[in-house]
């Protein structure tokens, strides 16, 4: 799998107090925008995680659900340039292994906190967690949490239900989308574009409130750049407030690609003085893009295979021509036939690149639901709009292709580190919201000391065919950048509120309060979703996604003991 494939698949308070602290650093000399490590609140927020289990912890679970960071994978390069501290940050975590985090954690005392006082807590607050969905949601039959969010018999489902259809204003009970099918804007009622839950207690009654931003098949809501997709769920927020009134508790998850969503959302909302931004008091990076992702930035090194496969994409997009309202028959056949061409051209040199790339390997990657690769989200929808051969409609299809196509070209940039940097450069964050960040990482099982995390029964699932799919993927990651704590998505250290990078770089930045939550021992869709592709035995991903959201709910009030 190539990198720029994997680029687009795809985010304990107050237990020490709120300041960051200073770790050790990589000079004597500490400028004030660098040097200054991230608040680890992980060996708290373990013990928060195995009491929101349903039964008491396994062993197992002990000790591989939640991995604690050693000192050195929390502490800041003492640069005071933004690119420089992300290079000296970089070398210092390609020495950085897997193996560490099981010693260092088995290291570490754990006792779960008792499910009672969670429950007690939670049930005086009930918070509301936001979760802002990753890139190529729309793709994936699963949502974010699902656990949590098909319980349509939880309380907050039917005051949410009750609340919709009790309303005689259409334009807070619906909202519009685009919709590639239809090659225009569409309306859909606010109950499909949502999806609306709790967990409850043995009663009944709410403890966790959650929220999750639907992302319609084909209405390019998980691709393009999060301005735009911030600027929709933003409008579709404000519905949903006007409908149930503003919590005194909000919680936001960026769930991947969600991250830099959702931290758009809270500056813009900060800029315009939405009164719902002051009740936001956490917002949780889960294993979310928050400097960048070192794959996309493949795309921009010049003569890598990776840029040059972009090359072709743009080339493609670019030569594929729409035949005019006006234009014969003839001469809709004839362009019919030069796109069919520029296709064979564009997968044939692709081969060249590298051989893997065949047609057959490229159907395969749209048969299966391959939401690491760009190109199989391309090929499946030439194929779904019967571009292989001419049909009705073949000129509104190719409009929508080349949109797609366009779409998929702005995540890629959008996911890069020079387009995060800049975002942060040009935006400043509410200062009354916690940034915590929780990360997750493989690993490599013929690795000294590895074997147990990526083999473990309480985070992976070995047989399933997401498991063997990103196993490729985090092998390709680790080739590609030397990083070998990354999820098969994301690198750890780019998912991390560093304070000093922030500070150097954000209006305001060095007035944010930032921490360190863990590293799950799962897979980047793990932390999320339970399936993507289906398997023979019917079995799902086991990380226990319901007691993470709900063990986020409750970092969210304050001091966790």
């Amino acid at each position: 799998m190539r990198a720029w494939c994997l680029a687009l698949a795809f985010p304990l308070a107050l237990v020490y107090g709120c300041k960051t602290v200073a770790v050790s650093s990589l000079s004597s000399e500490t400028p004030a925008t660098g040097g200054v490590g991230v608040h680890d609140e992980s060996a708290a927020f373990r013990d928060v995680l195995l009491g929101c289990l349903d039964a008491p912890a396994t062993d197992a679970q002990t000790r591989h659900l939640l991995y604690l960071p050693t000192a050195a994978m929390l502490s800041a390069p003492a640069a005071a340039k933004p690119e420089d501290f992300l290079t000296q940050l970089a070398a210092a975590y390609r020495e950085q292994t897997p193996a560490e985090l099981v010693t260092h954690s088995a290291e570490v005392p754990t006792k779960a906190l008792a499910t009672a006082t969670i429950d007690a807590r939670l049930a005086k607050a009930v918070p509301l967690v936001i979760v802002v969905p990753g890139v190529f949601g729309e793709f994936i039959k699963t949502r974010a949490f699902e656990e949590v969010f098909a319980n349509e018999a939880s309380s907050f489902h039917r005051t949410w239900l009750n609340a919709v259809q009790s309303s005689q204003d259409p334009a807070l009970t619906q909202d519009t989308y685009f919709s590639l099918d239809a090659n225009s804007n569409v309306t859909a009622k606010l109950l499909d574009l949502m999806s609306v839950a709790s967990i409850d207690d043995a009663d009944g009654h709410p403890l966790v409130n959650a929220l999750l931003f639907n992302t319609p098949r084909f209405s390019l809501e998980s691709l393009g750049t999060s301005p735009s997709i911030s600027a929709i769920f933003s409008r579709r927020l404000s519905k949903f407030f006007a409908l149930m009134g503003v919590p005194s508790r909000i919680v936001f998850v960026g769930y991947s690609r969600g991250t830099s969503v959702a931290l758009d959302m809270l500056a813009e909302a900060s800029t315009r003085q939405d009164a719902w931004v002051t009740h936001v008091g956490t917002m949780v990076s889960l294993g979310g893009v928050v400097f960048g992702s070192d794959l996309a930035d493949q795309a921009n090194v010049p003569g890598s295979d990776t840029n040059r496969e972009i090359v072709l994409v743009r080339a493609l997009h670019d030569e594929l021509q729409v035949p005019g309202d006006d234009a014969s028959l003839f001469g809709t056949m004839h362009i019919a036939a030069e796109n069919t061409a520029a296709w064979a051209a564009f997968v044939a040199q692709l081969a060249l690149i590298n051989p893997s790339f065949t047609p057959a390997s490229l159907a395969r990657m749209a048969y299966y639901s391959d939401v690491t690769s760009s190109l199989g989200i391309i090929m499946q929808f030439w194929q779904d709009l019967g571009l292989t051969s001419f049909v009705t409609g073949y000129s509104a299809n190719i409009v929508k292709f080349k949109k797609l196509v366009q779409a998929v070209l702005e995540g890629v940039d959008d996911l890069t580190t020079p387009t995060r940097l800049a975002w942060w450069r040009s935006h400043a964050l509410p200062t009354n919201v916690r940034y915590l960040t929780l990360a997750a990482t493989m690993s490599d099982p013929a690795a000294k000391g590895e074997a147990d995390l990526v083999n473990s029964p309480v985070g992976f699932n070995p047989t399933a065919v997401d498991d063997q799919l990103l196993r490729n993927n985090y092998a390709s990651f680790k080739a590609a950048t030397g990083f070998a704590l990354n999820d098969s998505q994301m690198a750890l250290h780019k998912t991390i509120f560093w304070p000093g990078l922030i500070a150097s770089l954000s209006p305001g930045g060095a007035h944010l309060d930032t921490g360190f939550l863990g590293i799950a021992g799962t897979h980047h869709w793990g932390l999320a979703l339970r399936i993507v592709n289906e398997n023979a035995d019917g079995s799902v991903n086991p990380f226990p996604r319901a007691a993470l959201l709900k063990a986020l709910a409750y970092t969210s009030l304050g001091n966790t003991k």
